[in-house]
């Protein structure tokens, strides 16, 4: 804080972000899509998993460089999501190595690179040393379905247009019941000393 200035109204940004969330939401599936996450962060894919759970992409998952040259000498992916920092083998050289691997059934696939590295200029560096594209950590729910959108083959991507709601507001119980209803409900929970 450098001075007792007023930044602004909280509530107002509030409001905003709210109302934002509320706006009409493209979304997608593609079913028959499959990708390759790598991180050797176990939490990482979780949360990859987890976003793109209603998309119904196939997913598959490796925790390193070595795993992730395995999976695509034999499987078929539409697209990568390298990670940058790893041991053993960071995503840089892993690349590196992918591209010298001969009759890959994976020539010429979109590689993203997930880092945490969002400085100036590294998009430029990554691009330079062959990524199709990054994304940066933490990664952003529509940043990474508007990347999916553009990479995936279009035909695999089947789009529906719905209004989400909130997520937190889902999960808020609407207060239509009297205070004496609400009162008498509480008395029922046996844990609960009202006194």
């Amino acid at each position: 804080v450098i001075d007792s200035s007023p930044v602004g109204t909280v509530s107002v940004s509030y409001g905003k972000c709210q109302s934002d969330r509320m706006e009409a939401k493209l979304s997608f599936t593609a079913p028959q899509a499959k990708i390759l996450i790598v991180d050797d962060v176990d939490l990482n894919l979780k949360v990859l998993k987890g976003i793109l759970k209603d998309t119904k992409i196939q997913i598959d998952t490796a925790s390193g460089g070595v795993e992730c040259l395995e999976l695509l000498k034999k499987n078929r992916y539409h697209l990568v999501f390298l990670d940058h920092m790893m041991p053993e083998m960071d995503g840089i050289e892993t690349l590196k190595r992918f591209h010298l691997l001969p009759n890959t059934p994976n020539q010429n696939i979109p590689v993203i690179m997930l880092t945490a590295n969002a400085i100036v200029g590294a998009k430029e560096e990554y691009l330079k040393e062959g990524f199709t594209d990054y994304l940066s950590k933490p990664i952003h729910e529509e940043r990474l379905m508007k990347m999916l959108m553009q990479y995936l083959p279009k035909e695999l991507i089947s789009l529906s247009t719905e209004s989400e709601k909130p997520k937190d507001r889902d999960t808020i119980p609407t207060l239509e019941l009297s205070v004496s209803e609400q009162m008498k409900r509480l008395q029922e929970i046996p844990a609960l000393d009202l006194s």
